[in-house]
Protein backbone atom coordinates (compact mmCIF):
# COMPACT_ATOMS: atom_id res chain seq x y z
CA UNK A 1 0.00 0.00 0.00
CA UNK A 2 1.57 3.23 -1.12
CA UNK A 3 1.21 5.58 1.52
CA UNK A 4 -0.28 9.37 0.76
CA UNK A 5 0.18 12.92 2.17
CA UNK A 6 -3.12 14.55 3.78
CA UNK A 7 -4.79 16.64 1.01
CA UNK A 8 -4.48 19.97 3.21
CA UNK A 9 -0.63 19.29 3.74
CA UNK A 10 -0.13 19.56 0.07
CA UNK A 11 -1.99 22.08 -0.09
CA UNK A 12 -0.65 23.90 3.00
CA UNK A 13 3.21 23.56 0.84
CA UNK A 14 1.55 24.82 -2.27
CA UNK A 15 0.04 28.24 -0.40
CA UNK A 16 3.89 28.39 1.30
CA UNK A 17 5.17 28.41 -2.32
CA UNK A 18 2.65 30.81 -3.48
CA UNK A 19 3.38 33.51 -0.54
CA UNK A 20 7.19 33.16 0.15
CA UNK A 21 7.61 35.28 -2.64
CA UNK A 22 5.09 37.68 -1.32
CA UNK A 23 7.35 37.66 2.04
CA UNK A 24 10.68 38.17 0.52
CA UNK A 25 9.79 40.98 -1.24
CA UNK A 26 8.81 42.87 1.38
CA UNK A 27 11.83 41.68 3.80
CA UNK A 28 13.76 44.82 1.73
CA UNK A 29 11.63 47.59 2.93
CA UNK A 30 11.56 46.10 6.79
CA UNK A 31 15.36 45.89 6.54
CA UNK A 32 15.43 49.57 5.31
CA UNK A 33 13.35 50.76 8.27
CA UNK A 34 16.09 49.13 10.57
CA UNK A 35 18.57 50.45 8.29
CA UNK A 36 20.13 52.90 10.67
CA UNK A 37 23.38 53.75 8.63
CA UNK A 38 24.87 57.14 7.13
CA UNK A 39 24.42 56.60 3.81
CA UNK A 40 25.32 58.80 0.69
CA UNK A 41 22.66 60.85 -0.83
CA UNK A 42 24.44 60.68 -4.30
CA UNK A 43 21.69 59.30 -6.92
CA UNK A 44 24.33 58.62 -9.24
CA UNK A 45 25.98 56.18 -6.54
CA UNK A 46 24.42 52.77 -5.19
CA UNK A 47 24.26 54.54 -1.69
CA UNK A 48 26.57 52.96 -0.36
CA UNK A 49 27.11 53.30 3.73
CA UNK A 50 29.34 55.48 5.13
CA UNK A 51 31.36 54.04 8.53
CA UNK A 52 32.49 56.69 11.19
CA UNK A 53 29.12 58.08 10.85
CA UNK A 54 26.23 58.19 13.58
CA UNK A 55 23.79 60.60 15.00
CA UNK A 56 24.12 62.19 17.74
CA UNK A 57 21.94 62.95 20.95
CA UNK A 58 21.77 66.55 19.21
CA UNK A 59 20.42 65.33 16.17
CA UNK A 60 23.09 66.22 13.89
CA UNK A 61 25.87 64.09 12.32
CA UNK A 62 29.09 62.81 14.19
CA UNK A 63 31.45 61.65 11.69
CA UNK A 64 34.70 60.25 11.99
CA UNK A 65 37.74 62.27 9.72
CA UNK A 66 38.09 59.03 7.76
CA UNK A 67 34.20 59.71 7.19
CA UNK A 68 34.32 63.11 6.06
CA UNK A 69 37.45 62.57 3.77
CA UNK A 70 35.19 59.59 1.85
CA UNK A 71 32.49 62.48 1.40
CA UNK A 72 32.40 64.63 -2.25
CA UNK A 73 31.74 68.13 -1.63
CA UNK A 74 30.04 70.27 -4.22
CA UNK A 75 31.49 74.05 -5.11
CA UNK A 76 29.39 74.85 -2.32
CA UNK A 77 31.38 72.79 0.07
CA UNK A 78 28.44 70.67 1.08
CA UNK A 79 28.26 66.85 0.69
CA UNK A 80 24.32 65.55 1.64
CA UNK A 81 24.08 61.75 3.29
CA UNK A 82 20.64 60.55 4.38
CA UNK A 83 19.98 58.16 7.89
CA UNK A 84 16.79 56.24 7.06
CA UNK A 85 14.45 59.22 5.79
CA UNK A 86 16.43 62.05 6.93
CA UNK A 87 18.91 64.17 4.78
CA UNK A 88 21.97 66.15 5.99
CA UNK A 89 23.94 68.64 4.71
CA UNK A 90 27.89 68.15 5.52
CA UNK A 91 30.29 70.37 5.50
CA UNK A 92 34.68 69.38 5.29
CA UNK A 93 34.91 70.57 8.32
CA UNK A 94 32.28 67.78 9.69
CA UNK A 95 29.41 70.31 10.62
CA UNK A 96 26.13 68.91 10.07
CA UNK A 97 22.72 70.04 9.75
CA UNK A 98 19.76 68.09 9.79
CA UNK A 99 17.09 69.55 6.63
CA UNK A 100 13.58 69.23 5.98
CA UNK A 101 12.40 66.90 2.93
CA UNK A 102 11.47 68.55 0.49
CA UNK A 103 10.54 67.26 -3.37
CA UNK A 104 12.25 64.25 -2.49
CA UNK A 105 15.86 65.24 -1.43
CA UNK A 106 17.10 67.84 1.09
CA UNK A 107 16.22 71.08 1.28
CA UNK A 108 16.82 74.17 -1.64
CA UNK A 109 19.00 76.57 -0.63
CA UNK A 110 16.73 79.65 -1.30
CA UNK A 111 17.87 83.27 -0.81
CA UNK A 112 21.04 81.89 0.28
CA UNK A 113 19.22 80.04 3.23
CA UNK A 114 17.86 76.53 3.70
CA UNK A 115 15.28 75.14 6.47
CA UNK A 116 17.00 73.16 9.04
CA UNK A 117 15.34 70.98 11.89
CA UNK A 118 16.90 71.45 15.40
CA UNK A 119 14.94 69.27 18.05
CA UNK A 120 11.61 68.85 15.80
CA UNK A 121 11.63 72.73 15.30
CA UNK A 122 12.05 74.39 11.90
CA UNK A 123 15.20 77.54 11.69
CA UNK A 124 17.18 78.79 8.95
CA UNK A 125 20.57 78.43 8.11
CA UNK A 126 23.20 80.02 5.47
CA UNK A 127 25.61 77.55 3.39
CA UNK A 128 28.14 77.60 6.14
CA UNK A 129 25.48 75.71 8.19
CA UNK A 130 25.41 78.91 10.48
CA UNK A 131 22.02 79.53 12.14
CA UNK A 132 20.61 82.52 10.10
CA UNK A 133 17.16 82.35 12.59
CA UNK A 134 16.75 79.67 15.71
CA UNK A 135 14.67 76.31 15.13
CA UNK A 136 11.62 77.98 17.00
CA UNK A 137 8.59 77.01 14.34
CA UNK A 138 6.74 73.83 13.78
CA UNK A 139 7.33 75.14 10.12
CA UNK A 140 8.40 77.06 7.77
CA UNK A 141 8.07 77.45 4.27
CA UNK A 142 11.08 79.04 1.83
CA UNK A 143 11.92 82.48 2.05
CA UNK A 144 10.89 84.38 -0.92
CA UNK A 145 11.41 88.01 -1.86
CA UNK A 146 12.63 88.47 2.05
CA UNK A 147 10.27 86.55 3.78
CA UNK A 148 8.92 83.19 4.91
CA UNK A 149 5.62 82.31 6.14
CA UNK A 150 5.88 80.35 9.09
CA UNK A 151 3.46 78.46 11.94
CA UNK A 152 3.58 77.97 15.28
CA UNK A 153 1.66 75.24 16.93
CA UNK A 154 0.37 73.47 13.83
CA UNK A 155 0.82 69.85 13.37
CA UNK A 156 1.40 67.01 10.21
CA UNK A 157 -1.87 65.97 8.50
CA UNK A 158 -2.66 62.61 6.52
CA UNK A 159 -0.49 62.88 3.40
CA UNK A 160 -2.47 62.90 0.42
CA UNK A 161 -2.14 60.73 -2.65
CA UNK A 162 0.66 63.61 -4.09
CA UNK A 163 2.73 62.46 -1.45
CA UNK A 164 2.52 65.85 0.05
CA UNK A 165 1.89 66.57 3.86
CA UNK A 166 -0.65 69.17 4.63
CA UNK A 167 0.57 71.47 7.81
CA UNK A 168 -2.86 71.97 9.82
CA UNK A 169 -4.21 74.38 12.65
CA UNK A 170 -1.28 76.58 14.07
CA UNK A 171 -1.01 80.15 14.02
CA UNK A 172 0.70 81.31 10.63
CA UNK A 173 2.55 84.20 9.49
CA UNK A 174 5.37 86.16 7.81
CA UNK A 175 8.59 86.66 9.21
CA UNK A 176 11.72 88.70 7.80
CA UNK A 177 15.12 87.39 8.02
CA UNK A 178 15.51 88.75 11.46
CA UNK A 179 12.78 86.18 13.00
CA UNK A 180 10.64 89.41 13.11
CA UNK A 181 6.66 89.61 11.74
CA UNK A 182 6.29 91.32 9.23
CA UNK A 183 2.43 92.03 7.25
CA UNK A 184 1.58 89.54 4.97
CA UNK A 185 3.41 90.74 1.23
CA UNK A 186 1.05 91.44 -1.91
CA UNK A 187 1.47 89.89 -4.55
Amino acid sequence: MRATRPRHAVVGRCAAWLFAPAALAAAPSAWAQADTACRLADPNTDRDAVPGCSVGADGRLALSPQAVRRLRFDADGLSVLTVQDRFYYVRADGSSLPVILWDNGPDYFTEGLTRGIVNGRIGFYDQQLREVIPPVHDFAWPFDNGVARVCDGCRRGTPGLDGHTPMLGGRWYYIDRSNREVPEPSR
